[in-house]
């Protein structure tokens, strides 16, 4: 893993949507993440809609899992929370806050990850196209599926990278 690693990218890539205005450029920096940041963690996680945790839950697995902080003009962007294991990683959590999506940063934190030392798997829920579609452009490969993984009738595919 690379510490720290800085990526800079234009701020929405506006024009590649069909939209004419854009934004200043501003630096992306890609950090593990320390203790200090967790109640930022838990609001941004919230944020998505997505979290089946308790608060006191969420804290633990920061704790026992590696996690990764995009910040974007000194604000928390996004994070990616893997677990490590002898024989491969598995990303247990990926939130991008609602205003910085669609602008790099979960590309930015799983691309920090690369070179991989062994195999990354994700699940994606079988409905949630742009995970989907991001992680084919990154390589990843489709090698399973988990039936009711999310649910009843909510199906996650499972993805290989390495």
């Amino acid at each position: 893993y690379c510490q720290t690693a800085w990526t800079s990218f234009a701020f929405g890539h506006r024009e590649h949507y069909g939209r004419k205005n854009h934004t200043p450029a501003v630096s992306m920096v890609i950090r593990q993440e320390t203790m200090d940041d967790w109640p930022s963690l838990w609001t941004l996680h919230q944020k998505t809609g997505l979290s089946p945790f308790h608060q006191s839950d969420f804290r633990d697995w920061l704790h026992h899992h590696t996690t990764w902080v995009a910040l974007r003009g000194g604000k928390i962007g996004g994070f990616l929370m893997i677990q490590d294991t002898l024989d491969y990683q598995d990303v247990l959590l990926l939130s991008v806050d609602p205003l910085y999506r669609r602008q790099g940063v979960a590309r930015s934190l799983i691309q920090n990850l690369l070179p991989l030392k062994k195999p990354l798997f994700v699940e994606v829920e079988d409905t949630n196209n742009p995970a989907l579609n991001l992680y084919r452009t990154l390589s990843f490969q489709t090698v399973g599926q988990r039936r009711h993984y999310y649910g009843t009738d909510r199906h996650a595919s499972v993805m290989r990278l390495g």
